[in-house]
């Protein structure tokens, strides 16, 4: 996507990239917000863009020889000498920078492999959930293992998809209220007092210890194999890493939340702007 006079014009990636060779994608607005999997794949769009470094470097290498070549033999001999220590200099960062490079490759090659399965299990659960599941069922769930249980239909099976496979959820460490995933975290909806929502999130949520329930009464052949079938210890769930405006917001809202903690309403203290004849003696009155 680029901006001309008459407004946003959209491109597909592939042509994108062949527009702008050597963008850098990093600086691209909304870069941050792509998942890693998305930001793997441009990246491989962009290896495979034609380098128009190289051509430069091609360039750069002809003209030098011309140079070499219209010069004294003494000057020529200058170059060389610098040249070779530019080369050996260059030769040593090459030789370090793909080791870190590759281990970095590696690491994202294997945490997108691990999100991905995890992802493939989540989704599959949900889709059996939905074929013999029933909303009240869903619910009955939720409440026999202590989980928060309002909202849709689509709230409530990603909520039980989540404590099926990971486990129940703990309760919030600072209201006690119940735990949620959102937004590739897990948030409070509680609230730390009758005027102030709970605002923790976290990404290493306690879980308790235990199998997953289903409600006694039910008579759901479908739940009731996997209830046999599931495992006493559960996986932890993968998070994806946090971009740097995400952790800047969680660590702003993990402020907050701590202020608000501290804060009671009778420690707070109340200022009246200008003079309004007559409320003077009545608040001194009342003191």
């Amino acid at each position: 996507m680029d901006k001309d006079p008459r407004g946003l014009a959209w491109h597909h990636a592939n042509c994108f990239i062949d527009l702008y060779p050597s963008v850098q994608l990093d600086k691209l607005s909304g870069w941050e917000s792509l998942a890693a999997p998305n930001q793997a794949v441009v990246h491989s769009l962009v290896k495979k863009a034609p380098s128009t470094a190289k051509t430069g470097i091609k360039n750069e290498g002809k003209e030098d020889e011309k140079l070499q070549q219209s010069s004294s033999k003494a000057g020529a001999k200058r170059r060389k000498d610098t040249s070779g220590d530019q080369k050996s200099k260059v030769a040593k960062f090459k030789g370090d920078v793909p080791t870190s490079s590759a281990a970095f490759a590696k690491n994202d090659s294997e945490l997108d492999s691990k999100l991905e399965s995890q992802s493939k299990e989540l989704w599959a659960l949900k889709d059996d959930l939905k074929k013999h599941v029933t909303t009240v069922e869903l619910r009955s769930m939720l409440e026999a293992n202590s989980q928060i249980s309002n909202g849709s239909e689509l709230d409530l099976r990603d909520r039980c998809a989540d404590g099926m496979i990971f486990g129940a959820l703990g309760c919030c460490s600072m209201c006690s209220g119940s735990l949620h995933y959102s937004g590739g975290m897990y948030r409070c909806g509680g609230y730390l007092s009758e005027w102030s929502k709970c605002s923790y999130s976290t990404c290493e949520p306690a879980r308790l210890k235990g199998k997953w329930k289903i409600p006694e009464e039910t008579d759901n052949q479908y739940l009731i194999k996997w209830f046999k079938s599931q495992k006493r210890n559960k996986p932890v769930r993968i998070l994806a890493p946090l971009s740097s405006n995400n952790l800047s917001g969680s660590q702003a809202t993990s402020s907050q939340s701590q202020s608000s903690k501290s804060e009671n309403l009778g420690d707070l203290k109340a200022v009246v702007s200008g003079f309004i004849q007559g409320i003077p003696e009545r608040m001194e009155g009342e003191n």
